[in-house]
């Protein structure tokens, strides 16, 4: 119960850093670098969450009060609000870049040889929008993947409820 709970504040953590300050004068590159890591930290704690489901399935296998139905149910609610999530998380920091819309260098050091040099390139906003939708885009591809992943767990939680005499898994 303890670890939910430090996930749940985590979650709530990251929603909290989408809303950003005006007054702080970030440039649209820190603000882009954050909305890229709290994207990965919120896909991971679903990730997590999931595992977690998972292994709840696997544990209670052998108990007969499961509704697969039900659950089934609840696993289709969990992957469309955290895609919903995940698209609200990323609207809220291309409003953020947007707002700014002020077009800020971002420095490149190409390598060649011995020799270093610094090359600038101008990113527009649009470029920073499309990158991040980009990346939310992959975000959402890991919960299908991992929704895929899920599936032969659940159809062998199944298999154990309708044939409790074979059980296909069994307790060591």
């Amino acid at each position: 119960m303890k670890e939910w709970k430090s996930k749940s504040t985590a979650t709530t953590d990251i929603w909290k850093s989408c809303w950003i300050d005006v007054s702080e004068q970030l440039s649209i590159e820190e603000i882009y670098f954050q909305s890229i890591s709290s994207l990965a930290q919120f896909t991971s704690a679903y990730l997590e969450y999931l595992h977690k489901f998972s292994e709840c399935i696997i544990v209670r296998i052998h108990k007969s009060d499961i509704d697969f139905v039900e659950l089934s149910k609840i696993l289709s609610y969990f992957f469309r609000l955290s895609v919903e999530a995940q698209v609200c998380l990323c609207q809220e920091f291309i409003k953020n870049i947007k707002s700014l819309r002020e077009q800020k260098s971002t420095n490149v050091v190409v390598e060649q040889g011995e020799d270093s040099s610094v090359i600038t390139n101008q990113l527009s906003t649009s470029q920073y929008i499309s990158n991040l939708l980009l990346e939310c885009s992959n975000a959402g591809n890991y919960l299908k993947n991992a929704a895929y992943l899920l599936i032969p767990v659940i159809q062998l939680a199944c298999l154990n409820h309708l044939y409790p005499s074979t059980l296909l898994t069994t307790n060591r």
